[in-house]
């Protein structure tokens, strides 16, 4: 088995929503980080860590409407697709489920 180079390792695409029912607390609490950074992480700083792509809406640059030139949910729809691989879908917030309520 040979070892995986930086030239072959796959980007990481990281799909980041900030939905639910919360605040983007937890988002703003991530950009002040320090050891380590977010931008160490993103920028690829940190050996041994994979090449990522943030697609979070705190910090990403494409971040338009569906069928915009900077279409930020179309790297959600890629991911669907199974045209990202691998990836990570963080969900930020509580997911209400009416199912599970007692009444």
């Amino acid at each position: 088995m040979s070892a995986t180079t930086e030239e072959e390792a796959p980007t990481v695409h990281i799909l980041w929503l900030n939905v639910g029912q919360s605040c983007d607390g937890d988002s703003v609490a991530l950009t002040a980080a320090t050891q380590p950074s977010i931008e160490e992480i993103a920028l690829g700083a940190l050996p041994g860590l994979p090449k990522i792509a943030v697609h979070w809406p705190l910090i990403d640059f494409d971040n338009g409407p569906v069928g915009g030139t900077n279409d930020f949910i179309e790297w959600f729809f890629m991911g669907e697709r199974g045209e990202l691989d691998p990836f990570v879908m963080v969900v930020e917030g509580s997911i209400p489920n009416e199912a599970i309520k007692a009444e």
